[in-house]
């Protein structure tokens, strides 16, 4: 009995924490609505980002907000990544499977929102000036991306601008 308490007490108290997360996080207040859907596959209903402006050197903290309209064979990786205004020069990127590598898209479950925190850092030497945040999926043994439709279902491309960020000069 012990040992079912114990794990009980461990799963009411990880709980917690969770919800004290959530409660506490300007994250859950304040995303920016996106609604784009991926192949059919998975919706990006937000982002939060968690400033407007950067300098050289400093730390790009977004927050995507995925929902799961099906369930996927495949585990797709996402990308955000930092371009020339242009979108010609990738500056900066984060590449890799949702949630820090832990949530594989094989494990969602259709109607579950996935929150998918991203860091990029700006190279110390970028030029200031305006630049753009997109992201997406791929899936890695093809190097496909995941395709943007639109409400008509026609495809928009293959990643979704999110924001242009302004980097500032030290």
């Amino acid at each position: 009995w012990r040992a079912l308490v114990a794990a009980l007490v461990s799963v009411l108290a990880l709980s917690a924490l969770v919800a004290l997360h959530a409660l506490a996080s300007p994250t859950v207040q304040n995303p920016v609505a996106v609604e784009a859907n991926l192949d059919n596959q998975v919706k990006l209903l937000g982002y939060y980002l968690d400033k407007p402006d950067y300098r050289p050197g400093d730390t790009i903290s977004v927050t995507l907000y995925w929902l799961a309209l099906q369930e996927m064979d495949k585990d797709y990786k996402v990308f955000v990544h930092l371009t020339d205004e242009g979108k010609t020069r990738l500056v900066a990127q984060s590449d890799r499977w949702p949630v820090y590598n832990f949530s594989p898209t094989t494990r969602w479950q259709p109607g579950e929102i996935v929150w998918d925190r991203h860091e990029i850092e700006i190279p110390a030497d970028s030029v200031p000036g305006t630049y753009n945040l997109s992201t997406g999926m791929y899936l890695l043994e093809t190097m496909r991306n995941l395709e943007v439709l639109g409400r008509d279902g026609g495809v928009q491309g293959v990643s979704v601008t999110l924001t242009s960020v302004e980097i500032a000069s030290r």
